[in-house]
């Protein structure tokens, strides 16, 4: 076993101990006996070592996909005025001061761009009777996806749908970068809600409806 000088315990020499090795000689004073890693290794090369599988793509969604959510049509509009809009279930409440909220837009989206080049977005929750709706901006052609919807604007000027059960009005606060997607952190500005409409829930694939516990 390699032996290593007390001064190469930074992870860094550390990394590079034989290199260490050979320029302070075979017989370090005072030297202290370590494991030599000759390269450091990525996540994947230690799980690898250890026997670890990681799951893919289909597994994780499979196995996500059993925790239910509400869905949403996430809208803006182009520099042009022109609306856009998509369908997405990642909606999170991050803070109450600031009013923050967050969605997960994904880059392969037609929509994406024009989301996070924006400066606002409004999110529309669907409720029950809204799976047209959710198909619709999530299937259709962009340019095809307003058409016949009835909408309005309230605070930022993206667009409101009036068969939202609830809507939140936002300025984007905040992009992270996020492996496939980003995460698009909006302040938001003007909200209200149908207390009477029951909502659209999404889970394992499949449109659901609540059930009283």
């Amino acid at each position: 076993m390699p032996v290593i000088a007390e001064k190469a315990l930074n992870r860094k020499e550390f990394a590079c101990s034989e290199g260490l090795r050979k320029r302070d000689g075979n017989d370090p004073a005072g030297g202290v006996k370590y494991s030599c890693e000759p390269k450091m290794q990525t996540r994947a090369d230690q799980d690898r070592s250890r026997g670890v599988t990681r799951p893919d793509a289909r597994e994780y969604r499979r196995v996500i996909g059993r925790f239910p959510t509400g869905v949403t049509v996430v809208t803006c509009c182009d520099p042009g005025g022109e609306p856009w809009g998509l369908t997405a279930s990642s909606l999170t409440s991050v803070s109450l001061e600031p009013l923050f909220l967050l969605v997960c837009v994904g880059k392969g989206s037609r929509s994406h761009d024009v989301v996070v080049a924006g400066e606002h977005f409004a999110v529309n929750v669907l409720g029950a009777d809204s799976v047209d709706l959710s198909n619709r901006f999530a299937l259709a052609d962009p340019g095809d996806r307003f058409e016949d919807v009835d909408y309005r604007t309230e605070v930022t000027g993206s667009p409101v749908l009036d068969r939202a059960s609830a809507w939140l009005d936002c300025r984007i606060a905040q992009l992270h970068d996020a492996g496939d997607h980003t995460i698009v952190v909006g302040e938001v500005l003007g909200c209200d809600a149908d207390e009477s409409t029951e909502p659209l829930v999404y889970h394992a694939g499949t449109y659901r409806s609540l059930v009283p516990a």
